[in-house]
């Protein structure tokens, strides 16, 4: 394959063999900033079934157009991956042991690419939950690559562009990023593997999940796992619970009966009239 930056804004993916375009992608749209319907490209650099390359105009005047980008396409679809607000310079840009450099004209600095470590913490009630009780599963997951982003909160691919301009770029805050998702999984007490939930991080790195454990008493040992995408390393954190049985409650006890004062004067009443025909009876029996 010939992947050739065209100067009409899109990358052409030519097949050296047949002399067939495979495919050609195009980058932004020119908009008012550009002459050409689109951005032209600069420089190319293929590597791990990626290729990358930079808008740039020829023989540029200072102050550089606005718009530039670093773009990423899959080498076999050309399917854009992502991109990245600058002006690379194409002698700059390169990949070594992993990591793409580039220096972006827009401010001089040089950066590199690639995915970064993170950290997952999960934490759950110190004290016994009863069975059937709803409990919360709670955690982070950070970037942990050193400098400015270690201890940042993981953000999903689909944020990456705003999160990383925001960090690096003086852009605005994407209030509306999100995090990345969490499996949450538990061993029970005798052993068998239970899938809790998926939880997804925010924009702060916080996740919480709220579960309702079975009624099986004894020690859950909790884990929390972050898979990994396309911008991070995976990582995981564990941590326990115990759930207790449910207490058995007494039945209350019955509630005494009345006593009906009304009837029992009445039947009062009734004996001491019986007992006085009893004892007349007696008396007239004894007369001669």
């Amino acid at each position: 394959m010939l992947y050739n930056p065209g100067y009409d804004g899109y990358m052409h993916a030519i097949n050296i063999t047949t002399g067939v375009q495979i495919w050609d992608s195009p980058t932004q749209p020119g908009g008012l900033e550009m002459p050409q319907p689109y951005y032209p490209l600069t420089g190319v650099t293929v590597a791990d079934n990626m290729v990358f390359s930079t808008t740039a105009k020829s023989y540029e005047q200072q102050p550089l157009f606005r718009g530039h980008l670093l773009i990423a396409w899959d080498a076999t679809t050309g399917q854009e991956l992502w991109n990245i607000s600058g002006q690379y310079t194409r002698m700059t840009l390169t990949v070594a042991d992993g990591y793409l450099i580039a220096q972006n004209s827009y401010d001089g600095c040089v950066y590199a690419f690639n995915s970064g470590p993170t950290a997952t913490t999960v934490t759950a009630p110190m004290t016994a939950v009863t069975a059937g009780t709803n409990m919360i599963i709670q955690g982070t997951v950070t970037d942990q690559t050193p400098g400015t982003l270690q201890g940042t909160p993981a953000i999903s691919d689909a944020w990456m562009t705003p999160w990383m301009e925001y960090m690096f770029m003086d852009q605005p805050y994407p209030h509306s990023a999100t995090g990345v998702s969490v499996s949450i999984d538990a061993v029970d007490p005798n052993g068998n593997f239970i899938h809790i939930g998926n939880a997804n991080s925010d924009i702060t790195g916080a996740y919480s999940y709220q579960w309702t454990p079975p009624n099986i008493p004894g020690k859950y040992d909790i884990i929390a796992t972050f898979a990994g995408s396309n911008s991070y390393y995976s990582s995981s954190a564990e941590t326990a619970c115990t759930i207790s049985s449910p207490t058995s409650v007494a039945p209350p006890p019955a509630a005494p009966v009345p006593i009906d004062y009304t009837m029992t004067i009445i039947a009062g009443v009734i004996v001491i009239i019986i007992a006085i025909a009893i004892a007349t009876v007696l008396i007239l029996r004894k007369k001669p």
